[in-house]
């Protein structure tokens, strides 16, 4: 085995419901045999700089791969170890080394220590993985992410060649960054993997934020892009995502969700009594659109009153069952329904950092989009009341307890590690 820990390579090497909520989400889609399995690594420099919705923009924007999880690590020494091992392992494949290759283990080396972290002033060893499926999808990935080395034809088309960074001059590596690390082959594509599977609850998770000097800088936010946004090929996440991020707080988790209607009854079913009460001027007011001339004798404001004071349990019952039904795919009046595992894809985020409710929900905007404020991602990318880009929770015990509801705790069995394992 070529010892790679012992010295740099070089280039003259190389050429509280009673139904449960599941803490491992049940998937209603299958890898087919003749499917793929893969992984996109977001580099802790992407992450640093505010670069994760860019990438994730790209990748969701390609028609031939989908998502199907995602998970950040924060990369001990052992598992820094053993992916310089699978890093090796994959050069050697083909009986040479070519630039790429020995960049890449030189770069893991360096820069995926504590020692380094104090040196740059940001967390080195904070990665998110990504993880997709497909019928070609390493090759799929490897088109949209570019040339392990990016030239300068490359800039502006590919991930790498947009933001990552690689300049050499007379043979010697003055900068590398790769933004996003994928499978070189299907050989090292299975091997990373069994890495991050083994990995995924020891290093993955959620990781507190870096540098991190009180209390307030360590709160915790939750923000879930919306079901509609994920429904088809789009960079619309990404961008949703580049919004917060240019909040300036701190990405400390990422899951991929298929919320089930245990999970949406716990989450939204409290909505209900709120309702009951706010929506009783809407009802007065359709009943008043429909009534006014339907009779020959007249309604006063007392009359329809007293309508809407009996329907407004049947009515704030129909708006949840709609937002549940558009939040997992599956009706609640249906109790079959409940043994079933959700339908819709979300992705939910970890925001850390002072103030990190309120600064998340200044970028949201108000619920409806029309009445949003300028620069807000739900008038930039809302579209009603309900589809209108992303949740953001309003209060850190609302994030406590939202976070509980789609497995972002921290202390939850992988979900991601259990759909490696199947594939």
């Amino acid at each position: 085995m070529f010892s790679y820990l012992s010295r740099r390579v070089t280039f003259s090497k190389c050429n509280s419901f009673a139904r449960d909520v599941p803490r491992i989400q049940k998937r209603f889609f299958d890898i087919k045999p003749d499917e793929q399995l893969s992984f996109a690594m977001v580099t802790p420099k992407a992450i640093a700089k505010a670069r994760v919705g860019g990438i994730i923009a790209r990748l969701l924007a390609t028609p031939e791969i989908e998502l199907v999880g995602a998970r950040m690590y924060r990369i001990s020494p052992a598992l820094r170890q053993d992916l310089l091992t699978a890093f090796t392992e994959s050069a050697l494949e083909d009986g040479e080394w070519d630039n790429y290759e020995v960049a890449l283990i030189n770069y893991a080396q360096d820069n995926w220590t504590e020692e380094r972290s104090r040196e740059v002033g940001y967390d080195t060893l904070r990665t998110i993985v990504l993880l997709f499926k497909g019928k070609n999808v390493i090759r799929d990935l490897t088109r949209v992410i570019g040339d392990h080395i990016p030239s300068p034809e490359d800039f502006g088309l590919t991930i790498r060649g947009t933001y990552g960074d690689y300049v050499a001059v007379g043979g010697k590596i003055l900068q590398f960054q790769p933004a996003v690390i994928n499978a070189l082959s299907a050989a090292s594509n299975r091997r990373i993997l069994a890495l991050l599977a083994k990995y995924a609850e020891s290093d993955g998770g959620v990781i507190p934020a870096p540098l991190a000097s009180d209390a307030t800088e360590r709160e915790v936010g939750l923000v879930m892009i919306k079901p509609d946004n994920l429904a088809r090929p789009s960079a619309l996440p990404g961008h949703i995502l580049s919004m917060f991020e240019a909040t300036g707080l701190s990405l400390v988790g990422a899951r991929v969700v298929w919320m089930n209607l245990s999970q949406a009854e716990e989450f939204y079913g409290f909505l209900e009594r709120i309702f009951e009460k706010k929506l009783v001027p809407g009802i007065v007011s359709r009943l008043k659109d429909r009534l006014m001339k339907g009779f020959d004798f007249k309604l006063d404001e007392a009359d329809y009153t007293k309508m809407a004071e009996v329907l407004k349990e049947k009515n704030a019952h129909c708006e949840v069952t709609k937002i549940m039904e558009y939040m997992t795919g599956l009706n609640r009046d249906d109790p079959e329904n409940f043994s079933k595992p959700g339908r819709a894809k979300c992705f939910a985020f970890l925001f850390c950092g002072k103030n990190v409710i309120g600064t998340l929900r200044n970028k949201l905007g108000s619920t409806d989009p029309s009445k949003s404020e300028h620069g807000s991602i739900r008038l930039d990318y809302g579209r009603d009341l309900m589809r209108n880009g992303a949740h953001a929770s309003d209060s850190l015990e609302s994030a406590t307890r939202e976070r509980r509801i789609v497995g972002l705790l921290g202390n939850e069995p992988s979900s991601e590690k259990q759909l490696i394992e199947d594939w």
